[in-house]
């Protein structure tokens, strides 16, 4: 959709194969991962759950989640873009998908209420801060993507609002983290790795 050429170093599916190829490639994928979920084998106890979580990614898959993000990203321009506009871009497109990872292992893991919103807050902050930390690395803040700049939280912000709201998001994900002591030590990893020099100051 953004019509780039390369995407991490690498020729993107469209310029290597075609666009026809490109976008039955995505088609393709998505419509496995269903296949894949619905032919999981569980116990018949767990059946409600598989069902919660099926729904769950579809939701983040969908208009309310990956879509409608997408929608945004291609539709929003440099001068409508306000911080509740791009916070919803960013856990629509990236946040949904990240979240509801984490939300379906808290659905399956028969979290109790409490868990589940903390690793849903987990999720969410983790999503955005992905997002801000990507448009970090695009070091002049302007993704170089097809012919026109998307929507950036650099370019909206400057690199150093980005860089303490990075930092703030991540303390909060790890802060969400607490009710679950050592058992998310793997959680606040993944959080943490985001950072660079940031790290110390999210673990003290």
């Amino acid at each position: 959709m953004d019509n780039d050429d390369f995407r991490r170093g690498k020729l993107t599916c469209h310029r290597a194969f075609g666009e026809d190829l490109a976008i039955l490639a995505g088609d393709g994928l998505l419509t496995l991962a269903f296949e894949v979920m619905t032919g999981a084998d569980v116990p018949a106890d767990a059946l409600p759950r598989k069902q919660e979580a099926i729904r769950t990614i579809s939701r983040s898959a969908g208009v309310r989640g990956l879509i409608g993000g997408q929608v945004l990203d291609i539709t929003l321009k440099p001068r409508e873009i306000t911080r509740p506009k791009i916070d919803e871009l960013i856990l629509k497109k990236t946040g949904a998908l990240i979240a509801a990872a984490v939300e379906v292992g808290a659905i399956l893991g028969r979290a109790r209420p409490a868990e589940r919103r903390a690793i849903l807050d987990y999720g969410k902050n983790v999503g955005l801060a992905f997002q801000v930390r990507d448009d970090i690395l695009d070091s002049d803040g302007k993704k170089k993507t097809g012919h026109r700049e998307r929507p950036d939280y650099v370019a909206f912000a400057g690199r150093e609002k980005a860089g303490k709201r990075l930092l703030d998001l991540v303390r909060s994900a790890v802060d969400s983290l607490r009710p679950f002591s050592s058992r998310a030590e793997e959680l606040r990893w993944l959080a943490v790795s985001l950072l660079e020099p940031e790290r110390e100051a999210v673990r003290a």
